[in-house]
């Protein structure tokens, strides 16, 4: 459409009036959203989550990447969002009220495997400090690293540390640094994962010879893309969008920053769980 402005100071203000005119258009394609919560991942890595994934998905179809700080705001969008897609920790969807109105599509992958397992490593100083006065660090939320105690005391028989799960958390943005808060006396104790104590030992070698593995989880499996059981079209094919993020330069970007090198189906995935011991050469000593 040709429009003839006869004054040219109106011109610069009918072309503000035209470009808005054609974004409330443009903004009336249905979007599709990528609801995103991890207890392990902090508010601002989640703000770069979102920069670097939306700037892979506006590529690729009306989606957007948005990732809530709050559990339960999360938990209920699963279940009132029908045309969506979610990603969660696999201990967020196996606790969720309404799973079985949602389908799990896709696990993480890291290291060639979908699952990881965490660890309980206290300094060796402080084997005999009762279990209460400890200081944890971790990366994830009160609820979830307590979750996880639980999942370790459980399964190791570990009953001297039952106490520990009322003791005071030390929040940390990664892994690694929980491990590292234990050598550098800003705690006594850590959750952290078997590939951060491998790292651990190949980078300060000192820092883990000075703390114990006091036992490990049963295999978790990472990050889930989830859908609910009967969605869209076009959540199938975010579905696909997000299988594919690793051919893509922006896409590696973003996983790196999940902590992932790429997807798989979950339907593959069960099959290839770990077994429950630990390697050997992840012990930083024997256990007391």
């Amino acid at each position: 459409m040709h429009l003839f402005v006869r004054h040219k100071w109106l011109r610069p203000l009918v072309t503000s009036l035209l470009l808005l005119v054609s974004g409330i258009a443009a903004s009336d394609e249905k979007l599709t959203p990528i609801y995103f919560y991890d207890p392990e991942i902090t508010i601002s890595r989640n703000s770069t989550l979102k920069q670097k994934l939306d700037q892979f998905l506006v590529q690729r179809g009306n989606y957007q990447f948005q990732p809530v700080t709050d559990r339960d705001i999360f938990s209920s969008l699963t279940a009132t969002e029908t045309d969506s897609v979610f990603m969660m920790s696999s201990w967020l969807f196996d606790s969720l009220i309404n799973k079985a109105e949602l389908t799990a599509q896709l696990v993480g992958i890291k290291n060639n495997t979908p699952y990881y397992k965490k660890l309980l490593v206290i300094h060796k100083d402080h084997l005999s400090t009762p279990p209460s006065e400890l200081i944890v660090a971790s990366t994830g939320s009160s609820a979830y690293s307590n979750s996880v105690l639980d999942n370790i005391l459980n399964k190791t028989g570990l009953s001297r540390y039952k106490d520990i799960t009322r003791s005071k958390l030390l929040s940390v943005p990664k892994d690694l640094d929980a491990l590292l808060s234990v050598g550098f006396g800003m705690a006594q104790a850590a959750l952290s994962t078997e590939d951060s104590l491998l790292q651990l030992q190949r980078l300060y070698q000192n820092q883990h010879q000075q703390l114990e593995v006091l036992g490990l989880s049963a295999p978790l499996m990472r990050i889930l893309v989830v859908t609910p059981k009967q969605s869209s079209p076009e959540t199938a094919r975010l579905i696909h969008v997000i299988e594919q993020m690793g051919q893509s330069q922006t896409g590696k970007i973003s996983l790196s920053l999940i902590g992932l090198d790429s997807w798989m189906q979950v339907k593959d995935a069960v099959s290839l769980a770990p077994s429950n011991k630990l390697n050997e050469k992840q012990q930083g000593g024997k256990k007391p």
